[in-house]
């Protein structure tokens, strides 16, 4: 897990950003 707050809002690249 290291890219979580990295990636802009996407729908599939941590679910930590994109509820």
């Amino acid at each position: 897990m290291a890219e979580q707050q990295q990636s802009p809002r996407r729908p599939s690249t941590g679910n930590s950003d994109v509820a």
